[in-house]
């Protein structure tokens, strides 16, 4: 399982994560890369199938192109219900100052607040940006009470302005 949450600030949006895969009843913990940046597209992370999450990025860093990105999810989420159970890698990304999310079954979301969280722990992550911690102590949290999210937690800091990696 993955928790990603975002924050935006006034120059900059912050990515944090934590290092858990999951593959069944297996946790895993590691450094598989779970979220990347590419050109002035800014961050994007994948929580889900550990499979689908690497082609993805694979993908996107490749091309450079979130738009086939975007078309590979619908293109597999096409035709199928919700039972399905590879219907289960949902992606956060930043792009012209907004948070977005597509989520497994298809649906793309645009939140109304400066912050969001997706994968295992997510509500947790969510609760705690909304009472003022930061993404990385909102991980922390997650990791806490969500037995599929581990630490370490590992850190994005994207510059909203020059469209760069901070750090």
């Amino acid at each position: 399982m993955t928790c990603i949450a975002a924050k935006i600030y006034k120059q900059k949006v912050v990515f944090a994560w934590e290092s858990a895969v999951t593959q069944g009843e297996c946790l895993i913990v590691d450094s598989t890369p779970k979220v990347i940046t590419i050109g002035s597209w800014g961050p994007v992370g994948g929580s889900g199938v550990a499979a689908d999450i690497a082609a993805g990025l694979s993908m996107f860093s490749s091309t450079g192109n979130l738009e086939r990105l975007v078309e590979r999810i619908y293109t597999n989420f096409k035709g199928k219900t919700s039972d399905d159970d590879d219907l289960d890698t949902d992606w956060l990304f930043f792009h012209q100052g907004s948070l977005v999310t597509i989520e497994a079954k298809g649906a793309c979301i645009k939140p109304s607040s400066p912050f969001w969280s997706i994968g295992g722990g997510s509500w947790l992550a969510l609760g705690a940006m909304e009472a003022g911690a930061s993404p990385k102590r909102a991980v922390e949290i997650s990791c806490k009470y969500h037995n599929g999210c581990h630490p370490p937690i590992h850190i994005l800091e994207w510059d909203t302005k020059k469209e760069r990696i901070i750090k």
